[in-house]
């Protein structure tokens, strides 16, 4: 696909929906100018639950924009404050991962931007990114406000000319949080883990950066 705003192997992009036992086994291939957001099962869910689902095919993502959010389940999910019932749930990602941006992007194994409640979920592909700000073996980028538990990653992450990158959740941010502590909960990491960039990187083997307060 080329200068498509969101592609998916099962769904481009859905508001409300409930989506659960797909499956993908094709390579999803995006290029373009526009900002991208693309999964293995969807490109961008509003307000949505994603469980029991997984893909094997691969996914990879050329963009010369502003954003690019590859992830093997999904690339992203909004969560509306009033509704805070959204979850990506048992699912699973085998397709190798690579990516490859102008610009701030987001990258990880289940899901590149995240805003809703993630367990029992798990990584098994490699990822490869060049130019990628934010890469995570489960989450790229979390502005949630919730726990990450039962996750784990297998996957080996290299990463070029990048900022932030964890075997689980590559930053952790959630936009209005206030007070209390968020977990990451029952998760681990077995991947390498290599990050190579000319300016500062924060790399760990759970977490690459925290912006709130974490308790692992």
């Amino acid at each position: 696909f080329s200068d498509i705003a969101e592609v998916g192997g099962i769904v481009n992009l859905c508001y409300g929906c409930i989506i659960s036992e797909s499956y993908n086994y094709g390579t999803v291939k995006v290029f373009g100018n526009d900002s991208v957001y693309a999964g293995g099962i969807a490109g961008s869910l509003y307000n949505s639950n994603i469980m029991n689902c997984y893909n094997t095919g691969d996914i990879l993502c050329t963009a010369n924009s502003i954003y690019c959010l590859p992830g093997g389940i999904l690339g992203y999910i909004q969560n509306n404050p009033a509704n805070p019932n959204i979850e990506i749930t048992n699912c699973y990602n085998t397709g190798n991962i690579y990516g490859t941006y102008d610009s701030y992007s987001y990258l990880a194994g289940i899901v590149a931007q995240n805003n809703g409640k993630v367990h029992d979920c798990y990584n098994l592909a490699n990822i490869y990114s060049e130019g990628c700000y934010w890469i995570g073996g489960i989450i790229g980028k979390d502005y949630s406000k919730y726990d990450i538990t039962n996750c784990y990653n297998a996957g080996n992450i290299t990463a070029k000319e990048t900022r932030y990158v964890g075997g689980i959740v590559g930053e952790k941010y959630p936009w209005d949080y206030v007070e209390g502590v968020i977990n990451i909960l029952e998760c681990y990491n077995t991947g390498d883990i290599i990050a190579l960039s000319n300016t500062n990187v924060e790399a760990g083997g759970i977490i690459g950066n925290e912006s709130s307060v974490v308790y692992l």
